[in-house]
């Protein structure tokens, strides 16, 4: 997950922790921490994966990724694909 995630969204720098099944991210550009609960951390996760690429995700995960997307934790790759921001797990 932290070293192995192969893709990451330019422009983006974040610091990540893992605590329990929630994710604390730093966005360093903004100052801003965005908490994850345990929904979002798992789909969060998942747009670091090669896996996550072609598929469509269900109606509440695409409000999850909404969200994200506008606090930057993830981009749009190629206008279909999710990816996460560069991020360096503490």
């Amino acid at each position: 997950m932290t070293a192995s995630n192969p893709v990451h969204a330019p422009d983006a720098a974040f610091l990540a922790a893992a605590l329990d099944d929630e994710i604390v991210l730093l966005d360093l550009a903004r100052g801003q921490l965005v908490l994850l609960d345990r929904a979002a951390a798992r789909v969060w996760r998942a747009c670091g994966t090669p896996e996550a690429a072609g598929t469509r995700p269900e109606r509440r995960t695409m409000g999850i990724l909404r969200r994200l997307a506008r606090a930057g934790a993830v981009v749009r790759h190629d206008g279909h694909r999710w990816v996460q921001a560069r991020v360096r797990w503490i």
